[in-house]
């Protein structure tokens, strides 16, 4: 789905709270906690927060981008300052009881591209990694002599922090250069690839 589907899908949400006796509390939206967009929604002293948020998952393989759309309750006692006070207490995003929450994962950002199965997402980004991989091994990947190590070794060092660094653990790639490309090297050290230059 595109982005627009997705904000189709939050004026829906907002729209169902209104239906419901909500109206807009003005008081607590003019701080920024680096969500996409927010509407909070008041019936009497129920305070609901709807907010699309551009955030990450990890686990084990990979990051997974997306944005969630998340329906909060505040667990928070909101204070009155007055009628359109910016001094309105802050609703905290951390600080609600979650209602419900959709996401969606983004395939790829040039092409406007989400989805909400996560198995599939999984499955399109392994898919994704492995011509990735499959291309620089066309490429021709070849590792280097131990000259090489030595000299990656230095650059190792200040991209891990680490004062003593085992050439003997360094792995040196070479990808050969294509028509339009000149060739890249990686160091592999203790299971993690570095680029170097």
């Amino acid at each position: 789905m595109k982005h627009t589907e997705i904000e189709a899908i939050f004026t829906a949400k907002v729209t169902e709270y209104i239906m419901k006796g909500y109206i807009i509390n003005a008081n607590t939206m003019s701080g920024h906690q680096g969500e996409v967009v927010k509407v909070d929604l008041r019936k009497g002293d129920d305070l609901i927060r709807i907010m699309l948020d551009d955030t990450a998952e990890w686990d084990d393989d990979h990051r997974r981008e997306l944005v969630a759309l998340t329906v909060g309750r505040s667990i928070e006692q909101i204070r009155d300052d007055g009628p359109f006070s910016t001094m309105g207490r802050t609703f905290w995003n951390n600080k609600q009881e979650i209602i419900e929450e959709r996401k969606f994962y983004l395939i790829d950002n040039r092409a406007d591209y989400y989805i909400e199965d996560v198995e599939a997402y999984d499955a399109m980004k392994h898919k994704h990694y492995q011509r990735y991989r499959n291309h620089d091994d066309r490429r021709g990947r070849k590792e280097l002599p131990e000259a090489a190590r030595k000299i990656a070794k230095s650059f190792i060092k200040r991209k891990t922090g680490k004062a003593r660094v085992s050439s003997k653990e360094i792995k040196v790639i070479k990808l050969d250069a294509t028509k339009t490309e000149r060739p890249v090297y990686y160091a592999e050290y203790r299971g993690k690839t570095y680029k170097i230059g």
